[in-house]
């Protein structure tokens, strides 16, 4: 089995499509001007925070727009860990995700006003259709993704790309049993597609083929 994935470089891109356009971007290919934002920019910071909780927190999409300000943020501040609660978690079970530094930054920069943040309803959604809105859809933020990256790479990608992104890179740095534990998967069956070559892996030992000619040569007995 193949697992769709997106290419580094291909990250960056669809970022800095969904992010404010015009911009100096920083060393995570952020817009570096984010303050007293317009609503449209707003969104973009929105979307932006959106796409990084898929890739670099391996949430599905049903999970980001369940998402509260509360799991992501303490005192209005971003929180070092996620806490994926029962319920917003499709199987049903709790678990934490470590917050990278990008996603931290993205959510730094979606909060303007901490000290406002920090006094919202304990059920005030995340991401929204607009500060303290009504909650995105799950069908929204596949148009927004798919849309982004259809400008930016040429193709559409879905939302679950994201996830499985997230959780090849981690295969590649880690153990299933953690990979399991961080995608909140009940049996490590589900986990084991990941240990597939991803077509990435696959283009990578194609292209090992092509050796320089000024190598060595290999020994006859090698």
């Amino acid at each position: 089995m193949t697992i769709q994935i997106i290419e580094p470089v291909e990250e960056l891109l669809i970022l800095q499509e969904l992010d404010i356009p015009g911009t100096v971007k920083d060393d995570f290919g952020f817009s570096s001007i984010f303050g007293l934002v317009s609503d449209v920019n707003w969104k973009r910071l929105r979307n932006v925070l959106a796409y990084l909780l898929m890739l670099d927190a391996g949430l599905r999409v049903g999970e980001v727009v369940a998402l509260r300000y509360t799991d992501a943020y303490n005192g209005g501040h971003p929180c070092r860990t996620l806490t994926l609660r029962g319920p917003i978690s499709l199987k049903g079970s709790s678990r934490e995700v470590p917050v990278s530094a990008r996603l931290s930054r993205a959510l730094e920069r979606y909060t303007t006003d901490p000290l406002l943040i920090a006094d919202w309803p304990l059920t005030q959604k995340m991401i929204t259709n607009k500060p303290q809105g009504r909650p995105l859809t799950t069908r929204t933020i596949e148009r927004i993704i798919t849309a982004a990256a259809e400008k930016a790479i040429g193709r559409p990608v879905h939302p679950h790309v994201l996830r499985h992104t997230f959780a090849t890179k981690l295969m590649r740095k880690t153990d299933i049993r953690t990979v399991q534990d961080l995608l909140g998967h009940k049996h490590i069956s589900s986990t084991q597609i990941y240990t597939h070559p991803s077509m990435s892996d696959k283009r990578q030992a194609i292209d090992s083929l092509n050796t320089n000619p000024s190598d060595p040569s290999p020994s006859p007995s090698a």
